[in-house]
């Protein structure tokens, strides 16, 4: 997980956790990590934080929050099904619908990128180094609230359209 990088820079420790699936192609690096590492964890005492990480997902939005938040997680990846596009089975058994992002933190499961973006500024945010988001019952949050879901209610169905219609072009 990126909180491997966080201890050089930081002096602070963190938790590290390396915990694949299996790995991602092409749009996330390879994670430079030995096997024996794979699953090593060096506890601070908060708590657990665990991120369901399915590629080419609305999740790398949730991926830059815990990392601005400086929040140790753990990073389980999925990897879609080559013919289909879609979550394989091992997301499945986590997520009835197979959706990603899922955050699980201790018995609590939240899915949906902007229940999990609030979740997260709601329980965490005061360990960013500047407010990520504008006094509640402003003008400026009344804005941030719209831009937040938009993304996820207007705007991602023309993309996932346009994805859609370029991808049947394309066979």
């Amino acid at each position: 997980a990126p909180a491997a990088n966080r201890p050089f820079l930081t002096g602070m420790p963190v938790t590290v956790h390396f915990q694949c699936s299996t790995s991602l192609p092409g749009r996330l690096p390879e994670l430079p990590v030995s096997p024996l590492l794979k699953h090593l964890s060096l506890h601070t005492g908060d708590p657990m934080l665990t991120l369901h990480h399915l590629e080419n997902s609305r999740s790398f939005r949730i991926l830059w929050l815990l990392e601005e938040l400086q929040l140790d997680y753990e990073l389980q990846q999925y990897r879609r099904d080559p013919e289909s596009g879609m979550a394989q089975a091992d997301l499945k058994s986590k997520h009835a619908l197979g959706k990603a992002p899922l955050l699980s933190d201790g018995d609590k499961q939240i899915a949906e990128s902007g229940a999990i973006i609030e979740y997260l500024l709601d329980h965490y945010g005061d360990k960013a180094a500047a407010p990520l988001r504008p006094e509640a019952r402003s003008d400026e949050r009344i804005r941030y609230n719209f831009w937040l879901h938009a993304a996820e209610g207007t705007y991602m169905n023309l993309l996932l359209l346009t994805l859609f219609m370029n991808r049947m072009e394309s066979r």
